[in-house]
């Protein structure tokens, strides 16, 4: 009753300009090399998700969460998910046409964030589609401080 996917993907960019009267400049780098597992524990209706990505030189948590399902149309996910604030924000960056997202991504705080969220299983795509959470607000740049005794 156990499943376990490891999935990763490098996406790199290369440019290159020239300007009259200015050095040429010629630029390599790795915007996103991520690590990712998927799967189930327990049974089917209890699946995970875990992405690390080490691009730009570091090493950030994107997604870290649970999800349960109740029922067809009643699911239960908790962790740091992506929030459903559009289709364009839900869909993979490995799958869209440009590498970069829509600058409305961060005007309206789209992204992922650490919540807790009740849906039907929206990215199935179902006719009706519904998601309900409370998030933190804080997005996928949490960080802890403080002192240990």
């Amino acid at each position: 009753m156990f499943k376990l996917k490891v999935n990763g993907r490098v996406q790199t960019r290369l440019t290159y300009e020239r300007l009259d009267g200015v050095d040429d400049v010629l630029n390599f780098s790795i915007p996103r090399a991520r690590l990712g597992f998927k799967g189930h524990v327990f049974s089917k209706h209890l699946t995970y998700k875990f992405q690390v990505d080490f691009g730009k030189g570091f090493a950030s948590l994107k997604d870290a969460y649970l999800n349960y399902k109740m029922h067809d149309w009643v699911h239960i996910r908790a962790g740091q998910f992506k929030k459903p604030y559009s289709r364009h924000q839900l869909t993979s960056s490995a799958k869209l046409g440009m590498v970069d997202r829509a600058g409305t991504d961060k005007t309206f705080g789209a992204g992922r964030d650490l919540g807790v969220m009740v849906h039907n299983n929206f990215a199935a795509s179902p006719k009706i589609e519904y998601a309900v959470g409370v998030f933190n607000g804080s997005g996928d740049k949490s960080s802890f401080s403080g002192t240990a005794d």
